[in-house]
C-alpha cells in the first residue's frame, strides 16, 4: 500500500508591465493653396492650439495621451503608453501518492506559476481593454477641435486666395455654421 502525501506551495510573482494602443485616422486639407502652403498653414493653427512642432510633426500630451499629427503624411495618430507593476500570490496544495512523488512539488510549482501567469495576463488585457476605451473617448473629444483648427487653416488659405485674386472687401463668418463669405474686388 502505497502513501499518500500532501504538497502545499505558495508563490508571488511581480511583473512590469506596459500596455499601449494607438489610432491612426487621416487629416484632409483641401486645395486652396499649394500644399506646402496649406501644410504651414494647419501648423501655424495646431501651435496656435497648443501643439509643439518639432519639423513635420506636431504633438500635444494630455492626461497621458500622445496626439500627434503629421504634417507631411496628412496623418493623425493618437497613443498612449501606461506601465505599472502587478503583483499576485497564490497557493496550492495537492495529494500525491508515494510512487509520483520525486518532481512532484516542481510540477505543483509550475501548474501554480502557470495559473498565476494568467492572471498577470488576464490583468494587462483588462487594462489594454480600459486604455483603448479611454483613447476612443480622447478621439472624440478632439475630433470637434481638429475641425476647428482644419476649418481655421481653409478660413486663412480662403483670404490668402481671395488677395491673390484681387482686393478683398468684405469677409463674413456665421459663428453657427461656419460658412466663410468672402467679397473680391476684382
Amino acid at each position: 500500500m502505497s502513501r499518500a502525501y500532501r504538497i502545499r506551495v505558495a508563490e508571488s510573482l511581480t511583473r512590469h508591465i506596459e500596455v499601449s494602443d494607438g489610432i491612426v485616422a487621416g487629416v484632409h486639407l483641401l486645395d486652396l493653396l499649394p500644399r506646402e502652403r496649406m501644410v504651414a498653414l494647419l501648423a501655424e493653427e495646431l501651435v496656435r492650439a497648443g501643439f509643439v512642432l518639432d519639423g513635420d510633426h506636431a504633438t500635444r500630451t494630455t492626461d497621458g495621451i500622445e496626439v500627434s499629427v503629421d504634417l507631411k503624411a496628412g496623418q493623425l495618430s493618437v497613443r498612449a503608453v501606461e506601465t505599472d507593476t502587478i503583483e499576485v500570490e497564490g497557493e496550492l496544495e495537492a495529494r500525491v501518492e508515494e510512487e509520483v512523488l520525486e518532481g512532484a512539488e516542481d510540477r505543483i510549482r509550475a501548474e501554480l506559476r502557470a495559473s498565476l501567469d494568467q492572471q498577470i495576463n488576464a490583468e494587462r488585457t483588462r487594462r489594454r481593454q480600459a486604455l483603448t476605451r479611454r483613447l476612443e473617448q480622447a478621439l472624440v473629444e478632439l475630433k470637434p477641435e481638429l475641425d476647428r483648427i482644419t476649418n481655421r487653416a481653409h478660413v486663412r488659405a480662403l483670404h490668402e486666395k481671395a488677395a491673390q485674386m484681387g482686393q478683398v472687401v468684405e469677409s463674413t463668418e456665421d459663428p453657427e455654421t461656419g460658412a466663410v463669405t468672402v467679397r473680391v474686388r476684382l
